[in-house]
């Protein structure tokens, strides 16, 4: 009985240390996920602005819409459907629930 308890301390000490590099990675992987899904939406807007000379912006609905991106799935919480990329550059802001922000110079 003594070691089944002493097993079942050992795997709770484990499991409380390993614990906080797996929510570290699912962050991780988590954000990383998200600026792919920016760098799709820059890549299909110069796409799109590419082939369409007069355009000066095109905003994510339209995009989708011109079926040159899927939708895109929040992971965080985070809407795309704010998002404008403006011709020669510039910067887009994606916000999130909690108020932080992630943005991405392009």
């Amino acid at each position: 009985m003594i070691e089944l308890l002493l097993v079942a301390a050992i795997l709770c000490l484990l499991a409380a240390a390993f614990a906080p590099s797996a929510v570290r990675v699912c962050n991780k992987i988590g954000f990383e996920k998200i600026e792919r899904n920016l760098d799709d939406v820059i890549s299909a807007a110069k796409l799109y602005m590419d082939n369409d000379k007069q355009a000066m912006e095109v905003s994510y609905q339209r995009l989708v819409s011109e079926k040159l991106l899927r939708p895109i799935h929040s992971v965080k919480g985070e809407k795309y459907d704010g998002i404008t990329v403006k011709k020669g550059g510039g910067t887009i802001k994606l916000n999130f629930p909690d108020g932080s922000a992630l943005e991405r110079v392009y």
